[in-house]
């Protein structure tokens, strides 16, 4: 058997198969849902990349309920490795995973009630930001976490699980500052999306905690790697400042590319930070310096806490922040202090 190096997760699975992580869930748990076909070549790459599978239950727990994931960022790079996280962590402890993207309606709200009552459906995560009277009238009928990447509760009656956005930023800047950074760029998102004004929110007060609230400057952008790049262009043929903080890794790959195409050399005349710790941002020819916290862990979290609320219903409101680490690479630093954590 080939295995491969690292603990193999069914998103590892499901992309070598090109199919959704709910089939791989579905192959594990029910398998008699999945056509004959689509089960031998999953359970095929399972056994190539020498993932733990067993269909007579000795790596897996018994299926305990459905939990519903609430999801309406499919394309979000972020939540790829949240999702990643929710599937796996779902799946070690015995429950089964089901995917929600549409809104959710009157009729959608009566048949989980009916579900919640043949102990069909424990659970619910949310992943966005639904109106708050939904998710109030879903916590009446089954637990809900709300899971976040934005640093306050959306709802503070219904217990969550986030990043802690001042946290990450500041582990950036004490990091830039610390490689004797002065003058640090932030590359935003639009203001329009919560995490972007958060980060925005702890640039600026870092800043000024460190008297250098006089040198920040602030480049919004849309998410993309071509949006950034141009921005990124701008920027840096205008004025090359000593780093530039990223709110993704997106928008690092984005600044490094536009450094390297007008001739910049990276980290000796300018250093990158990125934040998310995407698995794209190692391999660059320049490895991205990267913050993460928004990743499996979240995901894991967000079952962990759900768990608890599937025990006890009744246990108080809580709020919990995911701890974020420096993942220090080329961009920043010499290659002898690179992938420092």
């Amino acid at each position: 058997m080939n295995k491969k190096s690292g603990r193999v997760t069914i998103y590892d699975i499901a992309r070598k198969c090109g199919v959704s992580v709910a089939t791989v869930s579905r192959v594990i748990n029910h398998p008699g849902e999945v056509s004959e076909e689509t089960r031998d070549r999953i359970i095929e790459a399972m056994e190539e990349l020498g993932f733990s599978y067993d269909t007579e239950n000795k790596s897996v727990k018994k299926n305990r309920g459905v939990i519903i994931l609430d999801n309406a960022f499919d394309n979000n790079p972020f939540y790829d490795k949240i999702l990643e996280g929710i599937y796996d962590y779902s799946m070690r402890v015995g429950y089964v995973v089901s995917n929600f993207t549409e809104p959710f309606l009157l009729e959608d709200l009566k048949k989980l009630t009916r579900l919640a009552k043949r102990k069909s459906v424990v659970g619910f995560i949310s992943l966005g930001r639904r109106e708050k009277l939904v998710l109030k009238e879903l916590s009446y009928i089954v637990p809900v976490i709300q899971c976040m990447e934005w640093q306050d509760p959306f709802i503070p009656e219904i217990p969550s699980v986030t990043t802690g956005v001042h946290g990450i930023v500041n582990k950036a800047m004490a990091h830039l500052y610390n490689e004797g950074a002065q003058k640090i760029v932030l590359f935003d998102y639009m203001l329009n999306t919560e995490y972007g004004r958060q980060v925005m929110s702890a640039y600026k007060s870092i800043s000024k905690a460190h008297g250098l609230e006089d040198s920040t400057q602030v480049i919004f952008s849309k998410e993309g790697f071509e949006q950034a790049y141009i921005q990124a262009i701008s920027l840096l043929q205008t004025e090359v400042p000593d780093a530039v903080l990223c709110a993704s890794d997106d928008f690092a790959v984005s600044v490094l590319r536009a450094a390297d195409r007008l001739g910049i050399s990276v980290p000796r005349s300018l250093k990158i930070c990125g934040v998310g710790n995407m698995r794209y941002g190692q391999y660059n020819t320049t490895p991205i310096t990267t913050v993460s916290g928004i990743d499996q862990r979240l995901g894991e979290a967000a079952v962990r806490k759900l768990t608890e609320y599937i025990a006890n219903p009744y246990a108080d409101v809580t709020h919990e922040a995911v701890t974020s680490e420096i993942i220090v690479r080329n961009s920043t630093a010499s290659i002898m202090r690179a992938e420092i954590r």
